[in-house]
Order: structure tokens, then C-alpha cells, then sequence
């Protein structure tokens, strides 16, 4: 049974406490010694949904769970109870989430302009460059973090919105070359400026 077990867990989308709505989950029950392997699901309104247990190998019974939105309390054959909230995730907690990583975005990208890195104009320009090529690559990443955290609150995931990330993907994409040309650029014109003055004797 416990050889069986994680090859289970690796199968199924095993319930949690809370699920996203629409979201169907597997509810493992591997160390009942019922007779009758019957549940009960109870939600808000006291409505009762009774279903049977399915065996699988070695012990293990499981019923995949599919209600709607709400909380529920399941009572197993032997008498013990589980709670499942069908609600999506915290969405105060998401929202934090997501200002907390604009917040950063936002500080990588006002700081290089308040900020004077090293005494060095090259390398204070590359440490600069550097903070905004973060911050690009975090508000790409943060696209999918909002796509993947309103699909969990439920939330109907339209085209635009695809669209939209895309845009933003790219956009971050194409200004992160630029950024990086364009230093590539400035290297090269302050070599030359410097092999120019050493040829013509102004080298400070």
C-alpha cells in the first residue's frame, strides 16, 4: 500500500483544502476498513450527495470531487470528516502578490537614475542596464503570474488578455535587445574614442 501511494499522488490531482471553481480534484482515502465504502458530501445549505468510494490497489479508495462553488464537509464510511472550500485562491492574497513584484519592477527601473553605481561610466552604464534588463525580464514574467492566478480565482481568460500579454512579452523582449545594443554600441565608439586620442597623442 504505501509502495502504491505515490504513484497515486503522482497520477491524480489530489483535493486540497481550497480548489479553484470548475477545478475537479481526486480525494485519496487510503486507511479506511469500511464494509460499505460509501461518502456524504454536505455543503452550506445542507444538501446531501452521496457517491461511492472506487478502489484502486492494496487499500487505496479514492472519489474524484466536482461541486460548485461553496464549502463542504465530507463524511466518510468510517465516520471521519474532511472540508473542501470551492472558492478559488485567496484573491487579497494574489493581489499582494502582484503589487510586491511591480513594486520591484518599478524600483529597478527609478533607481539606475538616482543612483551612480561605480566611478566608472562604463561600467556605472552596464550596472544600470543591468537593473532595467530585470526589470524587464520580471514584468514578462509577472504576465504569466496574473494569467496563472486569475485562471485559479475563476476569473474567464479572453483573447485579449492573451493578446494583451503577448504584446507585453514582446515589447520587454524587444527593449531588452535595445538595452544591450546599445551599450554594445557605446563600448565600441569609447574604444575608438580612445585608440583615436592614443594615435593622436590626447590620451590623459
Amino acid at each position: 500500500m504505501f509502495v502504491m501511494l505515490p504513484t497515486a499522488l503522482a497520477l491524480y490531482n489530489i483535493c486540497e483544502e481550497r480548489i479553484a471553481p470548475g477545478k475537479k480534484c481526486t480525494m485519496l482515502t487510503p486507511f479506511l476498513s469500511c464494509t460499505t465504502y460509501d461518502y456524504v458530501i454536505y455543503d452550506k445549505v445542507s444538501n446531501t450527495t452521496n457517491g461511492t468510494l472506487t478502489e484502486m490497489e492494496d487499500g487505496i479508495y479514492y472519489f474524484n470531487f466536482s461541486e460548485a462553488k461553496g464549502d463542504y464537509i465530507i463524511k466518510l464510511c468510517d465516520n471521519s470528516t474532511r472540508e473542501i472550500i470551492v472558492g478559488g485562491e485567496d484573491e487579497m492574497a494574489s493581489l499582494a502578490i502582484v503589487i510586491f513584484i511591480l513594486t520591484i519592477i518599478l524600483g529597478l527601473f527609478v533607481i539606475p537614475f538616482k543612483t551612480r553605481f561605480a566611478r566608472s561610466d562604463i561600467l556605472n552604464d552596464a550596472l544600470k542596464r543591468c537593473c532595467w534588463i530585470l526589470a524587464l525580464w520580471l514584468l514578462s514574467l509577472s504576465t504569466a503570474m496574473v494569467a496563472t492566478i486569475a485562471d485559479n480565482a475563476g476569473i474567464e481568460l479572453l483573447s485579449e488578455l492573451f493578446l494583451f500579454m503577448w504584446l507585453i512579452n514582446w515589447g520587454a523582449y524587444l527593449f531588452m535587445f535595445y538595452v544591450f545594443f546599445s551599450f554594445f554600441l557605446r563600448v565600441v565608439q569609447e574604444m575608438r574614442d580612445r585608440s583615436k586620442m592614443k594615435r593622436t597623442g590626447n590620451n590623459e
